[in-house]
């Protein structure tokens, strides 16, 4: 396991996309995590919502962990819900969050966070995402970084079979002060 400070955090470069993507794919056999896109992983994590996405690189550079910020979408259910709550905060949406497992327990993830959430603040926005019931560990890494829960909602999507699914989605805000 490579040490914490090795690891840099910095804006992701068009020329990484393919590298992420392979990461992606990497994660996704792992963890069935994300539960879309990974058939069209460059296009899945250069969505026309972004406003900015990091990776986390070895100096080596190899790419070991990425997180977007993106404009709220009303399909996301952290978006919805928090509109349907008359929340008046102005919010945008931390997602595509994933590391390599061979660099988890790092602390790698809620450093990735702590990046996109300050991003966040700087543009007078609120941190929120969602996360299905099936990804446990990604939730109890939501809540030991401070994110507190502010509802639950169902998430459709269409899985590599063809078939739609739809599966409870817990929505987290980022914490207070953030």
């Amino acid at each position: 396991m490579q040490p914490k400070s090795t690891t840099t955090i910095r804006p992701r470069d068009p020329t990484d996309l393919p590298k992420t993507a392979t990461l992606l794919a990497k994660v996704h056999a792992r963890d069935s995590y994300p539960v879309q896109g990974v058939q069209h992983a460059e296009a899945f994590l250069s969505s026309p919502s972004t406003l900015c996405v990091w990776v986390a690189i070895r100096p080596s550079g190899e790419i070991i962990g990425h997180v977007a910020l993106s404009s709220p979408s009303p399909s996301d259910p952290a978006v919805a819900l928090w509109k349907a709550q008359n929340r008046s905060e102005p919010i945008a949406v931390l997602e595509r969050l994933f590391v390599d497992p061979s660099a988890r327990g790092e602390g790698l993830a809620g450093r990735l966070m702590g990046v996109a959430v300050a991003e966040a603040g700087h543009r007078g926005l609120k941190a929120v995402l969602f996360a299905l019931v099936k990804d446990q560990a990604a939730m109890r890494l939501y809540v030991r970084e401070g994110w507190e829960e502010f509802g639950r909602s169902m998430y459709g999507y269409e899985g590599g079979d063809g078939m739609r699914t739809r599966m409870e989605a817990v929505c987290f805000v980022a914490p207070l002060g953030s």
